[in-house]
């Protein structure tokens, strides 16, 4: 039934509302909250209200884009402008873009993303903000869409992750990072992962969509550090939902997961061992972790 507060929530405050160990008043709550569903009305408002404060972040950005996007590189745009270089003069072949390195980091999918769109769209950096921009409205979207898929709802729990998640992105307090116009690696890998969640919930053949999560950690892995955390969390969004046994059963897609994952971690392995930098104290790690949580 589509309810205000779902099938789960729906059960939770049944049982809360006959809990020994609540007061009269948690009680009352519980039971107010259990009862019918609230009305129509009061849900559109709701869907409405949490859809013009998306609006509103994702507008406000798109406005800073608009009136403060200069066409000129700014801070890191300035390494993408080197591959660009390089790249256009010989001196940097595809799989050297590809594999391209910044400190610890595999950065090749967004700096071959850079090189491509700069060409394509002739170094107009405001248009680049704005598909930036429009990534981003697409990870908002799909955040939607998988609560909605995974929780078999229609109701307002979409749009306030809808809400949420534009509070966060779309920040105006963090209007400067917009400013930038190469592709986000952060939100990349933000949004390869919900796309893998989202293939893992459909139904398609076990083998495909484990097939389908190695490419994109893959991709995840080479867009920025990040991207590694993938090979552990696709796992453990697969086995709940599919059954470890099922999983086994599909060995040519896992073994193609576990050749795709050893063949990444032997690159970024070299990649360390090639990397030099200057290490902190360890007074000032723990200042900068403890700064950082």
């Amino acid at each position: 039934k589509n309810t205000f507060i779902g099938r789960w929530d729906q059960w939770v405050y049944d049982k809360l509302a006959d809990a020994p160990f609540m007061n009269h008043s948690d009680q009352a709550i519980a039971k107010e909250l259990s009862g019918p569903a609230l009305s129509c009305t009061l849900r559109i408002c709701i869907c409405a209200l949490c859809l013009l404060t998306s609006t509103y972040f994702a507008g406000s950005i798109l406005y800073h884009i608009l009136r403060y996007g200069v066409q000129v590189p700014f801070w890191d745009d300035w390494d993408f402008v080197a591959y660009l270089q390089q790249f256009t003069h010989g001196q940097l072949s595809v799989p050297g873009l590809l594999l391209v390195r910044q400190a610890e980091h595999r950065i090749g999918v967004p700096a071959s993303l850079t090189v491509l769109l700069w060409h394509l769209t002739g170094m107009n950096l405001r248009l680049m903000m704005v598909l930036n921009w429009c990534l981003s409205l697409a990870l908002t979207v799909l955040g939607a869409l998988i609560t909605r898929k995974g929780l078999q709802t229609r109701g307002v729990l979409p749009w306030v992750v809808l809400a949420f998640s534009s509070l966060f992105i779309f920040n105006p307090a963090a209007y400067q990072l917009w400013m930038w116009d190469y592709p986000p690696e952060h939100l990349i890998v933000a949004l390869l992962f919900l796309a893998g969640v989202h293939v893992v919930q459909y139904r398609i053949p076990v083998g495909t969509r484990i097939t389908s999560v190695a490419v994109v950690a893959l991709v995840a892995s080479f867009t920025f550090g990040s991207g590694l955390l993938l090979w552990v969390l696709f796992p453990i969004a697969l086995v709940p939902m599919l059954g470890r046994r099922e999983i086994l059963r599909a060995r040519l897609a896992v073994g193609f997961y576990a050749f795709l994952w050893l063949v990444t971690a032997a690159i970024y392995i070299q990649g360390f061992f090639a990397y030099h930098s200057p290490a902190p104290s360890a007074k000032t790690s723990l200042r900068v972790l403890v700064s950082f949580f």
